[in-house]
């Protein structure tokens, strides 16, 4: 406690709050960060309001076009992890992390993470969309549900869509699987006469294109059980599947015997696992509780599955 900047803090700060590093990444070679303007729009590193991919590349040529990039030298650190390090006049401390605690292989987090924030700042696009009207939100949903079951619709999707984001006029004439062709002109039909093809930045269209970019960032087997359980769009089910994700973001449990998971019942409950698990949240059951957690830390595959369930529950609300 004599290390000059600890008398610093106590001079300067009464001994209140400092902070400690935990884990660091630090660059170990001359490597870039680039930024595509190209991938704009769609669900890269942090996801916020659609954000530009991020790549890293190390020791790599780096196109221009409409790319920028930063050298990183080596022995840069890149991200770090601070922890609470509170200490008293007496040299006691007390040390107030995260609380992520390891138990079985499994990662649990509190609820007041980054996942809590971001669930709060994406909400506005979800009142966006439960705020269609009926005949709209059923139309979207069906014609998104048939882009869902055909094999990269969903990617020409996003990018058309980010394409109206643009100010640009789409065009799916060049599409040549006429299935793919007859899904994405059904929603851009329905975008159209409904007077929701605007980019203005609070319009519907970003929170459906923030939507697909999550259906599209979904890992192929997660995104076929989703399929299945929107096959017809039932809100009963894509309601529970919210609720069920409510209840991770909130580190909570849920009672089987509720009404509100009814429908997740034998195999369709072994499919919600799967479709879970695809993106790192576990089911566990106990008894008649059933309990939510993270099975592996990657992030940001859990917001990736709030956002596409919360996207199709909004769609198909009531």
């Amino acid at each position: 406690m004599d290390h000059c900047q600890f008398k610093q803090v106590q001079k300067e700060r009464g001994w209140t709050v400092s902070g400690l590093v935990t884990q660091r990444i630090v660059t170990t070679q001359t490597s870039t960060i680039s930024q595509s303007d190209q991938q704009a729009s769609s669900i890269g590193g942090k996801i916020g309001h659609m954000i530009t991919k991020i790549g890293l590349n190390v020791n790599a040529e780096i196109s221009r076009g409409r790319s920028s990039c930063l050298t990183l030298p080596p022995n840069t650190t890149i991200a770090y992890r601070k922890q609470k390090l509170s200490v008293q006049p007496n040299g006691v401390f007390d040390l107030n992390p995260m609380r992520m605690v390891l138990h079985s292989g499994r990662l649990k987090l509190p609820s007041s993470t980054w996942l809590t924030e971001e669930v709060a700042e994406l909400s506005p696009n979800f009142e966006l969309l439960s705020g269609l009207k009926a005949s709209a939100r059923a139309s979207l949903l069906q014609h998104l549900v048939s882009a869902m079951r055909q094999c990269g619709t969903v990617n020409l999707l996003e990018r058309v869509l980010s394409q109206m984001l643009d100010g640009e006029l789409p065009s799916v004439v060049r599409v040549e699987v006429e299935p793919q062709r007859e899904a994405l002109q059904g929603i851009l039909d329905v975008l159209s006469d409904n007077g929701l093809e605007t980019e203005d930045p609070n319009s519907p269209l970003r929170a459906f294109h923030l939507v697909t970019s999550a259906l599209a960032e979904m890992p192929d087997d997660g995104l076929a059980v989703l399929v299945s359980s929107c096959t017809p769009p039932d809100p009963k089910m894509l309601r529970s599947l919210e609720l069920l994700m409510q209840c991770f973001i909130e580190n909570g449990e849920m009672s089987l015997s509720s009404d509100d998971l009814a429908p997740l019942t034998g195999e369709t409950f072994q499919l919600t696992e799967v479709l879970f698990s695809s993106c790192g949240v576990g089911l566990q059951r106990d008894g008649d509780v059933l309990r939510t957690e993270l099975s592996n830390c990657c992030e940001p595959q859990p917001l990736i599955l709030y956002i596409a369930i919360k996207g199709l529950a909004s769609l198909a609300w009531c």
